[in-house]
């Protein structure tokens, strides 16, 4: 009997503790079950983005027996905007993004396929675009806390279009060592025979002694813009998320994208 009232007395005062215990666990003890932050859903978010654009040089080879490319000589072509998007994260991402992308091509001589070399054009090209579009990507959760997300789909818009693709006549006159036979040639490589003594370009010179240049007219000045991409979204605190894109803008090119934003959940 003694030992059974002791026993009674252990539990008189190991059940208070324990339901202390208990009551501290459910207070500093993290719930297992709660859904990761950036799972959860409704985020706005605001993001500078830069990106690296192209049009590959075996795509131009489709159209042109000679050309320059985007990301030769002195040609650099970046794109920079700014984003703003709401998602919904595990289903979906709407964005709009303002952007400036340079679109131009290192100098050169440009020849159209099955063109005589004769009607080869020394080109200089400046071109960029001012667009606005409107993005959609679905979100697939990579990580179990879910702030890894994968991002895909598609964009529409407009672009303004600057700058101009200027093409000078070729005077076949100072083509090294072209005979009859080589004007009426479609071979681009003897156009590395047509430059000056000094290496510049050799252009027709007007009366004025200016060279004849013609502007390229057939380009649009607003164009409309059709993409379609693959990234990943990463949210790295509390309000920041970096983002990575990839696909291609029509007509602007394929494209590799970086984005760092800074987000905040619906209703604050």
């Amino acid at each position: 009997m003694q030992r059974f009232s002791a026993v009674l007395l252990s539990f008189s005062l190991l059940l208070p503790a324990a339901a202390f215990a208990q009551e501290e666990a459910e207070v500093y003890a993290p719930d297992v079950n709660e859904t990761p932050r950036f799972s959860k859903p409704g985020f706005y978010a605001i993001s500078p983005t830069v990106s690296y654009v192209t049009i590959p040089n075996f795509v131009l080879d489709g159209f042109f027996s000679r050309h320059t490319g985007m990301w030769e000589g002195d040609a650099v072509n970046l794109s920079y905007g700014l984003s703003w998007s709401y998602s919904l994260p595990d289903a979906y991402e709407i964005s709009a993004t303002v952007q400036q992308t340079s679109m131009a091509t290192a100098d050169g001589y440009w020849l159209e396929k099955g063109d005589r070399v004769e009607e080869a054009d020394w080109t200089t090209n400046d071109l960029s675009m001012l667009s606005v579009e409107t993005q959609f990507h679905w979100l697939t959760g990579l990580s179990g806390d879910g702030r890894t997300q994968l991002a895909y789909g598609f964009g529409l818009g407009v672009a303004k279009v600057s700058g101009q693709f200027k093409k000078y006549d070729l005077n076949v006159v100072e083509c090294d060592d072209w005979s009859p036979a080589d004007r009426l040639s479609t071979d681009p490589s003897l156009l590395d025979r047509c430059f000056t003594a000094d290496g510049s370009p050799a252009f027709v010179i007007d009366n004025q002694g200016n060279p004849k240049v013609v502007v390229e007219d057939k380009i649009p000045p607003v164009v409309p813009i059709l993409s379609a991409s693959i990234g990943l979204r990463q949210e790295i605190s509390e309000n920041a998320v970096l983002g990575l894109d990839m696909g291609i803008r029509a007509p602007q090119g394929l494209f590799v994208g970086l984005s760092a934003g800074y987000q905040w959940p619906q209703g604050e």
